[in-house]
């Protein structure tokens, strides 16, 4: 059974509202099955994965299984930082200054996108519910990352998926070869996007 949650949305309702939407349809679901799962693409993923931490800290349920495509993990990191730095990334020479340039602008939709996210309050990005790169990777049992090899948030997922692997063996990433980020989109008209959502089936 698959519920689509239609969660709030930034920035009109703003953080936390998103999540405590999230939280509200897994409460009132847990009577009803012994298994939750929870998935979310982008931004979507980051919520999932806060309900989930919800889940584990109030004592509704422990999350089953976390599936989650091209997630935002972190809010106001260093954009000089290693994880977005994009010489980190394979890419022939001559590619590279496009692919550069393609970093760039997603480091300034980054600061635009959590701004819309926190709508002005005064907030610690590094808190695990907005950032859950940071929190304990033990609360996420069975992670499952597809991600594209040219996705600005590709090396924030690598270092989460390593930590979430070394603290439950039970972690499993994919990486699509000429994609980048929301490759979703193209259901219909990628190769690899049909594949991602059979290995999502699979995995989940």
């Amino acid at each position: 059974m698959v519920y689509n949650v239609d969660y709030a949305l930034a920035p009109e309702q703003p953080y936390p509202a998103g999540i405590l939407d999230g939280l509200a349809v897994v409460a009132a679901l847990k009577p009803d099955y012994q298994q939750i799962s929870l998935s979310g693409d982008s931004a979507g993923a980051s919520i999932a994965l806060a309900v989930s931490q919800l889940c584990r800290s109030m004592g509704i349920c422990t999350i089953d299984s976390h599936l989650l495509f091209y997630p935002t993990l972190i809010q106001g990191s260093d954009h000089h930082g290693k994880l977005w730095d994009d010489r980190r990334i394979d890419i022939v020479p001559e590619q590279r200054p496009a692919m550069h340039r393609f970093y760039q602008l997603f480091e300034q939709l980054d600061t635009i996108m959590t701004n819309y996210y926190v709508d002005g309050q005064s907030l610690d990005l590094t808190a695990p519910l907005l950032s859950p790169l940071l929190a304990d990777p033990h609360a996420f049992k069975r992670t499952t990352v597809l991600i594209g090899e040219f996705d600005p948030f590709r090396l924030q997922a690598e270092a989460f998926i390593k930590q979430v692997g070394l603290a439950n063996g039970d972690a499993h990433y994919v990486r699509y070869g000429g994609m980048s980020h929301a490759f979703l989109n193209f259901t219909g008209n990628v190769p690899a996007v049909q594949d991602a959502l059979e290995m999502a089936a699979k995995l989940s």
